[in-house]
């Protein structure tokens, strides 16, 4: 997969921004637009500067890994029905997954366990329903703060798009 550098626009731009919003201390809230503008190229240098990679201000092969994300190509879930900004949300998390490496957590994963009852502090309790209050908390919508509930029952408490949101997360956790 090629680099996501300056002027690169995309919603894997969208992903990286909410990445960056969420993993840099200070955060230096980033609009997610999904466009790579010189405030996201700040934000990765300081990213890469902190993880100790090359700070070119490139999303590269380590840049991706460091941030929790696949180096292979995602699929972008269909477009057919209007779009709602939770929607958005979600599927610019497509890739995020589980850290393979024996005590280590991808910090997004925990960052959605955060968000419920639960507060998990690890990637290997099972994540669907933080997830979902996570993408519900982030569009300023209330989701039901319960991490341990089977995504069935939280999505019973979604009713716009909620099937989209689940055929999301679902495929989110197959990978």
């Amino acid at each position: 997969m090629p680099s996501i550098k300056l002027n690169d626009r995309g919603p894997e731009v969208r992903k990286i921004q909410l990445l960056l919003n969420s993993l840099l201390t200070p955060r230096p809230n980033l609009g997610v637009d999904g466009h790579f503008g010189q405030l996201t190229h700040q934000a990765v240098v300081a990213f890469q500067k902190a993880k100790r990679l090359v700070p070119d201000g490139q999303v590269g092969p380590k840049t991706r890994a460091a941030l929790g994300l696949k180096s292979t190509s995602v699929p972008q879930a269909p477009s057919q029905a209007p779009s709602a900004p939770w929607m958005d949300i979600a599927t610019a998390e497509l890739g995020v997954h589980e850290d393979s490496l024996p005590g280590q957590h991808n910090a997004r994963i925990v960052e959605y366990h955060q968000t419920t009852t639960l507060k998990a502090t690890d990637d290997e309790t099972p994540w669907c329903s933080s997830f979902v209050n996570w993408v519900m908390k982030q569009s300023g919508r209330s989701g039901t703060n319960a991490g341990n509930k089977p995504a069935t029952q939280i999505f019973q408490n979604i009713h716009e798009h909620s099937n989209r949101l689940q055929s999301l997360c679902c495929s989110m956790i197959a990978r």
